[in-house]
């Protein structure tokens, strides 16, 4: 299983690792916040992508665009649910002949494309990937990932362009009172949809969801519509005017804010403890930069805030404080598990290599063999007990250090707001233990990535080897396959040469018995006209002799 993080290698570098690949599995990618997505891979293609958070509907889609009515929708959605479970809605409607499977593709294509782009913002995080993991896939044929990352680049470039215009998914759009609208422009069943539904109450973001488009798709139709004098857009203006943007304290504060209310970096989702939680932070590091530094003149952003007396600790911070604990014991339990395996394997591993000295060493003698080998297996049971000792001896010891680390952490917990100064250093430790753990998670990762990587060349080499070994085998067997053709062959030419010397001496044999038969014949005619000629004379003598007497 190959892993790491998104910071030493970013998302569209693996998703190109793993097509150059032809992977075919699961990439899981796992956020701060433990939200996992789901890339489903078959021979380095992508085929199905679930990435948290709302996502279009494809009923929505097709019925507010006039593709699919709600009767029919509800047939289809009541199938799913009781007769065809397991299957998803795009493939049903195409089975049952309510849509074409092009309009289905084109909706699960943006999906997936809107999915892949939204996991491309997450900053950070650590992936996975399993192979052989599979899914059932929807209607749309995979996609391949160096299009698909052309793409969302350009589609990127594309809200950029059009962002100033339609000014982010909680714009409001409204009808256009001018009433000088493009005569030429050409309204297609999409965009009539979202126009229908603009009401000056409901955001782009939300005009998406009920049309069932992705925001990418919502904001081109209102940028259309803007262009064509339908509708107007107003750009929103924040409440409240922030700092100076030169300030340091505008800065600090601006990297401390989060970034929207589900941001990985802001500990609650209301803007007050959001707001609460920047300003303690902006505290803390106001207060250690004023004990390494000094005092400033220009600026009251290192003189530590007024604060507004102690604060107990809230429910998230213990429940993180516990969910911590636990992951601390979790892991010792599994440090102590390893090392005694680790120790297991070793002694048997020993054990074996001394039996194997013993018996090549002394083959004749079998007994002082058998002896032997009872001496090697009492030694390695000797040291399997002392392996398991040693294991349980440091995991207690993992046991004792854990818990005195939590005890410690609680004790500054507990006195962190009374002591503000030592709850800061204590912080700053923290902050520093974290960093090295940090680097020696990344450096951790990093190890199994070279490992990983070597154990896929290894691979790729086997199948190169195995390939280039059935390569030579298949050459061989035409070879021979050709030899026994050409023997063939030969032996069939030989045959027919037998054939015709056979059939031409036949000939021959026939050609001077007609010439033999042909002499007799002739011989016999002389013969006959020889005998004719005698008679004829005797006859005459005969005659004369007749006439004589």
């Amino acid at each position: 299983m190959l892993k790491g993080d998104l910071v030493t290698t970013p998302l569209p570098e693996v998703l190109a690792q793993l097509a150059d690949g032809a992977a075919t599995g699961c990439l899981h990618v796992t956020d701060g916040l433990d939200d996992t997505a789901k890339l489903y891979l078959r021979g380095g293609r992508l085929y199905a992508v679930t990435v948290p958070g709302d996502r279009p509907q494809l009923g929505a889609r097709l019925v507010s665009s006039g593709a699919l009515g709600p009767e029919a929708l509800a047939e289809a959605l009541e199938a799913q649910r009781t007769e065809l479970q397991g299957w998803r809605l795009g493939e049903l409607l195409v089975h049952l002949g309510y849509v074409d499977q092009p309009v289905v593709e084109a909706f699960v294509s943006e999906q997936v494309r809107e999915s892949v782009s939204d996991l491309l913002r997450w900053p950070v995080g650590t992936w996975k990937f399993r192979v052989n993991e599979r899914t059932r896939e929807d209607v749309a044929p995979p996609s391949e990932i160096a299009a698909l990352l052309t793409e969302i680049a350009h589609r990127q470039a594309t809200w950029q362009r059009i962002s100033d215009t339609v000014h982010g998914p909680d714009a409001v759009p409204s009808l256009s009172t001018a009433g000088a609208g493009d005569a030429e422009f050409a309204i297609d069943p999409e965009a009539w949809s979202l126009l229908c539904k603009v009401d000056g109450v409901r955001s782009v973001a939300q005009l998406a969801s009920e049309c069932g488009f992705t925001l990418y798709e919502a904001g081109q139709v209102v940028f259309a519509l803007v262009q064509a004098g339908l509708l107007d857009v107003e750009e929103i203006v924040a409440a409240e005017a922030p700092a100076p943007a030169g300030s340091v304290t505008s800065r600090l504060f601006t990297a401390f804010a989060p970034a929207s209310p589900a941001s990985p970096a802001s500990p609650a989702d209301d803007e007050p403890l959001a707001n609460e939680w920047v300003e303690g932070s902006i505290d803390r590091v106001s207060a250690a930069l004023s004990v390494a530094l000094g005092p400033v003149a220009d600026d009251a952003l290192f003189a530590p805030r007024p604060r507004r007396g102690p604060k107990p600790p809230t429910a998230e911070e213990l429940e993180r404080a516990a969910r911590k604990a636990d992951k601390a014991a979790r892991d010792a339990v599994r440090r102590g598990r390893d090392a005694a395996e680790l120790a297991e394997a070793q002694a048997s591993l020993e054990a074996g290599r001394a039996a194997e000295a013993l018996a090549s060493q002394q083959p004749p003698d079998h007994e002082a063999v058998v002896v032997q080998l009872e001496d090697v297996r009492r030694e390695a049971a000797r040291r399997d007990e002392q392996a398991e000792l040693a294991a349980a001896e440091a995991f207690r010891l993992a046991e004792e250090a854990e818990q005195a680390r939590l005890a410690e952490e609680a004790e500054a917990f507990r006195l962190a707001e009374e002591q503000r100064l030592a709850a800061e250093a204590e912080l700053a430790r923290l902050a520093e233990e974290q960093r090295l753990a940090e680097e020696a998670e990344q450096a951790r990762l990093a190890e199994e990535q070279r490992l990983a990587d070597e154990f896929e060349l290894a691979r790729l080499a086997e199948e190169q080897r195995l390939a280039k070994e059935v390569q030579a085998a298949e050459q061989a067997r035409l070879a021979e396959e050709q030899r026994l053709a050409d023997e063939a062959e030969e032996a069939e030419q030989a045959r027919l040469a037998e054939e015709a010397e056979a059939f031409r001496r036949a000939e021959e044999q026939r050609l001077a018995e007609e010439a033999e038969a042909a002499e007799h014949a002739r011989l016999a005619e002389e013969q006959r006209l020889a005998d004719e000629a005698e008679q004829a004379r005797l006859a005459e003598e005969a005659e004369a002799f007749r006439r004589a007497e």
